[in-house]
């Protein structure tokens, strides 16, 4: 079994990791749902690195209008093997 906690309404950061560590208490994994884009995913990336409990990243990027990735450059992008690269630099890592 596995929960879908989605970010932007459990609560954010904090929510997402209340609901996470209460899905582990129960012997189950999440799969934080994310059906934004970009800056959403690239959040969700860094709460996933800090989850114990984590299976996969749900993400709908491969939809994203080019102009957007244009425009937030330095978001989380899956990478050739079907995974997402935990960013070596301090923060959110984007530029707007």
């Amino acid at each position: 079994d596995c929960a879908p906690p989605a970010g932007p309404w459990c609560g954010g950061w904090r929510g997402c990791k209340t609901s996470a560590a209460l899905e582990q208490a129960r012997s189950r994994t999440v799969e934080p749902h994310n059906a934004r884009v970009s800056v959403c995913t690239t959040a969700s990336v860094h709460i996933d690195a800090t989850l114990t409990n984590f299976k996969i990243q749900e993400c709908f990027d491969d939809f994203v209008e080019p102009f957007i990735k244009e425009a937030i450059p330095g978001c989380a992008e899956v990478n050739a093997e079907g995974y997402f690269e935990l960013p070596v630099r301090p923060g959110l890592v984007m530029f707007m």
